[in-house]
């Protein structure tokens, strides 16, 4: 038999996987707006509810990934890289 302070602690736990497994399935939700809008998002919603957590895991960073390179972050003060151009007067300077 558990005491109070063990089922407060299994409540807390649970608590915070049923947090965790929201999380994961909103930015699953996310992701798949991204990488496939085609997709209804009944679908993906009926889909995410019935994965386990592995599964949800897995996909999150697949979906993460396939995100990142269809709209790479970049912060907004980075400066544009530029090609290295040769100075049109290089051969004049002293």
């Amino acid at each position: 038999m558990l005491t109070k302070a063990q089922a407060q602690e299994l409540r807390e736990k649970a608590r915070w996987g049923e947090l965790y497994r929201r999380a994961l399935e909103k930015d699953i939700l996310k992701y798949s707006g991204i990488v496939q809008p085609e997709m209804p998002r009944e679908v993906m919603e009926s889909a995410v509810k019935a994965m386990g957590m592995e599964d949800l895991e897995t996909m999150g960073r697949a979906y993460e990934k396939m995100a990142g390179k269809l709209l790479p972050l970049r912060p907004q003060l980075t400066p544009e890289r530029r090609e290295e151009q040769p100075e049109e007067n290089g051969g004049f300077r002293i």
